[in-house]
């Protein structure tokens, strides 16, 4: 029992007081709230960084692309100016509208007479057989095979033959047969062969 001289009284705990050892609550840390306008900010910097990083990769693709043709455009409009010179040139010569003779060549064979291919045709196995000239060879042709003139003389104009080449064989044949070198000069150019005179000279040069 306590003493009302006690110098110590014993105090009332008030029922609100707060215990020393009881757990205290915690107040969280409070964040700062991120705004709408920040994360409209956000927003665009990464539509952009997308936006510009889609560029450049596309930039790069079109140039990959664009660069293997320059060389191709290059050479087309070298092609082109060069045909466009050329052209212009042949315009000034006078040299416009050539035919092609690649492609003319078989419609004139399918327009020519049939009378003047069989003469072609004799005067190739003529020359095969023996030595002519152009002259005596359409004497051949004329009195021997009775094609006309026209057609001889297309035979005669258009078989391949080296007529210097033909004289020198007739000089030598009539040599061998016993003809004077002096006398082959008349003798291939007034003769039946009747070569011509620059036909004769070169045989005699060459026999």
């Amino acid at each position: 029992m306590t003493s009302p001289n006690d110098p110590t009284p014993n105090p009332t705990t008030p029922d609100n007081a707060t215990h020393p050892y009881e757990p205290q609550p915690q107040v969280e840390n409070e964040r700062p709230r991120s705004t709408a306008a920040q994360w409209v900010t956000v927003g665009l910097l990464a539509a952009f960084g997308f936006g510009f990083l889609g560029w450049l990769l596309l930039s790069s693709n079109d140039s990959n692309d664009a660069a293997p043709e320059t060389p191709q455009a290059a050479q087309t409009t070298q092609v082109t100016e060069t045909v466009e010179t050329s052209e212009h040139h042949a315009a000034e010569d006078g040299v416009v509208g050539l035919p092609d003779t690649e492609n003319s060549a078989p419609e004139a064979e399918e327009t020519l007479p049939a009378e003047s291919r069989d003469a072609l045709q004799a005067a190739e196995e003529y020359l095969a057989a023996q030595p002519l000239s152009k002259s005596n060879l359409y004497n051949q042709l004329r009195d021997e095979e009775g094609f006309s003139t026209d057609a001889a003389s297309y035979a005669v104009d258009t078989v391949e033959a080296d007529w210097n080449a033909l004289a020198l064989q007739v000089a030598r044949q009539m040599h061998a047969d016993g003809t004077p070198e002096e006398e082959l000069l008349d003798a291939l150019t007034k003769g039946p062969e009747h070569f011509t005179r620059a036909q004769a000279e070169h045989a005699l040069e060459n026999l």
